[in-house]
């Protein structure tokens, strides 16, 4: 999907695509929802492309204005030569 500039920004890098995947919700008594989700991230650190994995967690609260955004988490998984940005595009 697009991401705003701003959102693109990673580092010296920059972010060309997130893809959501295994999108879960949860909702309890009280206006929350969390949702959890793995999404796989590529972009391009100078001129050398990356590719990285993670997982997410992001708390949403329903309020009189709507829903607000409350926490979000986001953890990035090892790639397979054991660091967190690899060049596997």
């Amino acid at each position: 999907g697009k991401i705003d500039e701003e959102q693109r920004r990673l580092g010296q890098g920059m972010l060309d695509e997130r893809s959501i995947l295994q999108e879960k919700f949860a909702a309890w008594e009280g206006g929350w929802v969390l949702a959890t989700y793995h999404f796989i991230e590529k972009g391009k650190m100078g001129e050398k492309p990356f590719e990285r994995t993670g997982k997410a967690s992001e708390l949403y609260r329903s309020t009189p204005l709507g829903w607000k955004a409350v926490h979000f988490h986001y953890t990035y998984l090892p790639s397979k030569d054991g660091g967190m940005i690899s060049n596997r595009i």
